[in-house]
């Protein structure tokens, strides 16, 4: 068995390799960072003795890149598991970004990924197996006033993973789509959160145990679902008093 993770040197793309290894499945991993990738995938073959394939390559909305990167990852077996643990944010993602940013956010959190998931899709079908796991944000819930090109693209990627589950349904496909919640990691280190972290780990554990299960959606942890439904519940004015003090 052979899974892809996309986004994998940090947080939960880290821990999902983790959590894969454990499970002797091996791995081809693609993140930004060369020295990163090639320092996790020295501690898991070591760790795990499982075999780990990496490529250094952003996330984007080049067209070619989603092809050159099914045929290093099937140059020897095909893929069961792509999984896409990635997104980048911006604190200037106000609504107002130039042109290029904004291209460059929705490659990162969308257009990229579709492209990917897209070169897989054929060759999953064809074989009647092999799992996709998406992972959104309570972020998206509802536009606001900030992280506003971040929070579009991950509402669209939801849309679009729904939309690979009636896909997949007929040939044996499994998708997945995971929003999820505040995790700890860098990026909510030291900030003021109304409500718990969880330890990406811990989020690995479950969104692993879940893949061979049947397609769906999920919110993790469990109670950022009730959250969701309040947050789409309220009034507008209510929510923009909310999303002010946030």
């Amino acid at each position: 068995m052979k899974a892809l993770i996309v986004g994998a040197t940090a947080g939960l793309g880290r821990a999902l390799a983790e959590c894969l290894a454990a499970k002797k499945i091996d791995l081809f991993l693609v993140a930004s960072d060369e020295r990163d990738l090639r320092a996790l995938a020295s501690h898991l073959e070591l760790t795990h003795g499982i075999a780990v394939r990496t490529l250094a390559r952003s996330v984007t909305a080049e067209a070619g890149w989603a092809s050159e990167v099914r045929a290093l990852a099937e140059k020897d077996a095909p893929v069961d598991y792509l999984l896409f643990p990635v997104g980048a944010s911006r604190d200037d993602d106000t609504g107002m970004l130039a042109d290029d940013r904004a291209l460059e956010l929705f490659g990162a959190n969308l257009i990229g990924i579709t492209h990917l998931a897209g070169a897989f899709l054929p060759g999953m079908l064809a074989r009647k197996s092999g799992c996709i796991a998406g992972f959104g944000s309570i972020a998206a819930a509802r536009g606001r006033a900030k992280n506003v090109i971040y929070s579009a693209s991950k509402s669209a990627l939801r849309t679009y993973f729904e939309s690979l589950m009636h896909i997949g349904a007929a040939h044996g496909l499994r998708v997945h789509f995971y929003v999820i919640g505040y995790l700890d990691t860098q990026q909510s280190y030291g900030k003021r959160l109304p409500l718990p972290v969880a330890s990406p780990a811990s989020v690995a554990e479950r969104v692993v145990a879940s893949l061979d299960g049947r397609s769906h959606v999920a919110h993790l942890p469990r109670f950022w679902f009730l959250v969701e439904a309040i947050v789409r519940a309220v009034p507008f004015f209510v929510y923009r008093m909310m999303a002010r003090r946030a």
